[in-house]
């Protein structure tokens, strides 16, 4: 047997059981693999080209075809690398794409090209380091790069697999590696009739030892341990830099070639993901990372609890173990969000239902989660809820992945914000996206209970997880003074966005009731926030002549204080999943007034941490006001207890602390692949 030729079994099965596809080439009937066998053994290829120079060499390749090839394979190395340290070019030729990574902010480039007069090239002329010998021979130390890149080299080597497995080796955890590769759907039929294009002086197809499919490179990057496989179709090389074609000239090559990328992006689009046609392929993958990556998605960032608590989790997340992505439409505190957090923008993702944004905002987020490729979606409150969650299910279905699925409503929607046929629309949607959604997280126990009595998730889905509350200010001022109250005035008050699902024209109407029934009371209201009610609160004031009593401060950015001022607190919520301000409140040794609804009874216990009244019934909340004000006793009973239950300890954490939010997520997401939880 002649040692220069070698049989070889396939590099993905291991079998030896193949069909012949054309003369010396062969196809594994297992996985689909295509390749030369016999062929050259490794030791003589090697020798070959280590002889000859690259074809880089010719200007035309390289300024004419390849440099925007390159720049867009960096931008996307950019976009999946949060630093650009070490990179390592294998088959670099001359050396330009090394030269282009270097400009491009990379700190270290190395570069790998066993033809030794392009890597003498490269080293004399660009100062690059480049080695002239193959991957497995250089020893490089474990785990050093973070880039890895093969530039239609891939199919060329002897025995892709073991240079993978080397990849591997030196590459950090979570680093990527980078590939554009024949595609031999397209290369395999051309070749076949090859002769009859070179009559008409064509040479379209190429064909070297390995010929890969997206399906076939796919497994090969699986069995070496490689995950996050992002396949793409590669946009053709400008122009015709190898003189395919003789007679027709460039013009032809190009229409041809730009014909077939549109044709194959479209192809990819209807087939979703299945199948791809173009002559090459852009492929990348990551070595997995230690770190875990999340996708925080929420609605809106504006003012309120479930704004503070998605950008709690982001900041305060462990960084050693996750890596939270913010994805959310705009609102009040959607500006500069990239300054502090890694954040990705949708416009169209918006609050109210808009079929022709919300469909765009849906593609948007399947984008965005196919790009990052997280281990954890979680999404937070209704619409964003619903679209984030579908996203992430077509994404499993259609790319063959299992990322797990979390949904915090932050209190449900599915009475006090719409009329009885809306609401049943959403518990319906509800229900049935439930059953793609791997844990709900209620962030108090009401919530969870009202939810499966709607027939949401199963009660082993459920996690109570309550929302952090931030600390506050170690001290707080007295606001009477700036607000013209007396100190012989007890202030009664409430925070809220001025909606109708927050209650306050309830409040308002119970303030009037008073003023009928008990005009001597000592007291003043204070109203604090703004919205689309605000006009309604102020009309139901004026008529009733209570403009002295009752203060209209708008939006505040001194609500503990506010709060601190205030005797007796109210939240008079028509549906409310927590309420972070009676958590304020309660901190505060506040006694509170709250309805019977959704997450409030799970806060205020009856007569013993508050009272509680029924939601729309201004009669009843007038009468506990009163009860309150005038007695004394009561109030400084439950203003104890409220403090005293909030502010205790679990386990080491106080009881609506964010650190205590952040300790339960954590075990949460630790614990979801084995959908286990030890709450």
């Amino acid at each position: 047997m002649n040692p220069e030729i070698e049989f070889i079994k396939c590099i993905i099965c291991g079998v030896d059981d193949t069909i012949t596809v054309l003369p010396g080439i062969v196809k594994c009937k297992k996985c689909g693999l295509i390749y030369k066998n016999p062929r050259e053994s490794e030791k003589k290829e090697v020798q070959y080209f280590s002889k000859i120079d690259s074809a880089e060499h010719i200007e035309q390749v390289w300024n004419d075809s390849k440099i925007k090839l390159f720049q867009e394979g960096l931008k996307l190395i950019n976009n999946l690398l949060p630093e650009k340290r070490k990179l390592l070019d294998i088959g670099c030729g001359h050396g330009l794409f090394p030269k282009m990574a270097k400009e491009f902010g990379f700190k270290e480039v190395v570069g790998i090209e066993v033809s030794q007069i392009a890597a003498e090239f490269a080293r004399e002329n660009l100062g690059l380091t480049v080695y002239d010998k193959p991957i497995r021979e250089i020893n490089f130390p474990d785990e050093y790069f973070d880039c890895i890149t093969f530039w239609n080299v891939i199919d060329v080597l002897s025995y892709p697999d073991k240079d993978l497995e080397e990849t591997w080796r030196i590459i950090r955890p979570g680093g990527v590696i980078f590939f554009r590769v024949h595609n031999i759907v397209y290369q395999l039929p051309l070749k076949k009739k090859e002769k009859i294009f070179r009559m008409f002086g064509f040479s379209p197809a190429l064909l070297h030892n390995y010929g890969f499919s997206a399906d076939t490179f796919k497994r090969l990057l699986e069995k070496c341990n490689f995950t996050d496989i992002s396949i793409s179709n590669s946009k053709p090389t400008a122009g015709d830099p190898y003189k395919t074609s003789k007679y027709l000239g460039e013009w032809f090559v190009r229409l041809v070639k730009s014909s077939l990328y549109v044709l194959s992006e479209i192809i990819q689009v209807i087939s979703l993901d299945k199948l791809f046609i173009s002559s090459a392929l852009t492929v990348y993958a990551k070595k997995p990372s230690k770190i875990k990556k999340i996708l925080e998605i929420i609605t809106r960032l504006d003012m309120g609890g479930s704004s503070e608590v998605v950008l709690s989790i982001c900041k305060n997340s462990d960084k050693q173990k996750y890596e939270s992505i913010l994805v959310c439409g705009y609102g009040e505190k959607a500006e500069n969000l990239d300054k502090y957090y890694s954040t990705r923008i949708i416009p169209e993702l918006v609050r109210n239902i808009s079929p022709l944004e919300d469909l765009n905002a849906f593609f948007k987020i399947y984008g965005i989660i196919k790009k990052e490729q997280p281990d954890i979606i979680h999404t937070h409150s209704s619409k964003a809820g619903f679209l984030g969650r579908w996203a992430g299910w077509l994404y499993n279905i259609t790319q063959n992945k299992n990322v797990k699925i979390i949904h915090t409503p932050h209190g449900h929607v599915f009475y006090g914000y719409f009329g009885r046929f809306k609401s049943s629309i959403y518990v319906a949607l509800e229900r049935m996206t439930a059953k793609i959604t791997d844990r709900l997280v209620a962030i108090t126990e009401g919530e969870r209970d009202e939810s499966l009595n709607y027939g949401i998730g199963k009660i082993g889905q459920w996690d109570i997880i309550h929302g952090g509350v931030k600390s506050l200010p170690e001290k707080l001022s007295d606001v009477r003074e700036k607000l013209k109250i007396s100190k012989d005035d007890l202030i009664i008050g409430t925070v809220a966005r001025l909606e109708p699902v927050k209650g306050v024209k309830y409040f308002a109407e119970a303030i009037r009731v008073i003023d009928m029934k008990y005009p001597s009371l000592a007291c003043k209201f204070l109203i604090v926030g703004d919205g689309s009610e605000r006009k309604k609160i102020e009309a139901i004031i004026n008529k009733s002549g209570l403009k002295d009593k009752v203060l209209l401060t708008g939006m505040r950015d001194d609500v503990p204080d506010l709060i601190s001022s205030m005797d007796i607190y109210v939240q008079p919520s028509l549906n409310e999943g927590m309420g972070i301000t009676i958590v304020f409140a309660q901190f505060l040794g506040k006694p509170i007034i709250g309805t019977k609804v959704q997450g409030i009874p799970s806060l205020i216990k009856d007569r013993e941490r508050g009272l509680l009244v029924p939601p729309k019934n201004p009669q009843k909340l007038a009468e506990a006001i009163v009860e309150l004000v005038k007695n004394k006793e009561l109030r400084e009973k439950i203003a104890g207890n409220s403090k005293k239950w909030a502010t205790e300890s679990i386990n080491g954490y106080r009881r609506f602390s964010e650190e205590r939010m952040i300790h339960l997520l954590t075990e949460l997401y630790d614990t979801i692949f084995t959908k286990k939880s030890s709450r």
